[in-house]
């Protein structure tokens, strides 16, 4: 198989490290703040950016950004997110806003939030493995091809 990156795709990777930094930290220590509502938007923002950015590494994009359409357009290269089928649509149920017969959003609690999260480090985990990112620091391309914005 040919791997022919999309250009871009190491930010979206740092920027789904940067939602998901937001996101724990309003959690942790600023939940008068960041309401509920709100984390689970930076985590969701977090998961699409960094599957984006492993799709564009291999060259591929998703049909849509739904998790459902995300985890499909993943499975499509492996099934290392498989296992979290489950969690994935569960973070989908909350914004069910692409059929326009049936539009449905719902507010998570905490403890929906800390499910979320624990999900969100779990796709953070697979695609710095997959890719070889290290927490951002590292970038198995170099820093011409990343656009000078890659971590050294």
């Amino acid at each position: 198989m040919n791997l022919v990156n999309l250009a871009g795709w190491h930010q979206y990777c740092e920027e789904g490290n940067q939602f998901l930094k937001t996101a724990e930290g309003g959690m942790a220590r600023r939940r008068k703040v960041f309401t509920p509502e709100i984390v689970y938007n930076l985590a969701a923002m977090a998961i699409e950016k960094l599957i984006m950015g492993y799709l564009m590494y291999h060259g591929k994009l998703a049909e849509n950004h739904t998790m459902r359409d995300l985890l499909r357009a993943v499975e499509e290269i492996d099934d290392g997110l498989s296992g979290l089928r489950t969690q994935l649509y569960f973070i989908d149920a909350f914004q069910d806003i692409c059929a326009l017969e049936v539009f449905t959003r719902r507010t998570p609690d905490w403890q929906d939030i800390a499910g979320i999260l624990a999900t969100s480090r779990e796709v953070k985990a697979y695609v710095d493995r997959r890719l070889g990112l290290r927490t951002g620091k590292t970038s198995p391309l170099p820093m011409a091809e990343c656009g000078g914005r890659c971590s050294s």
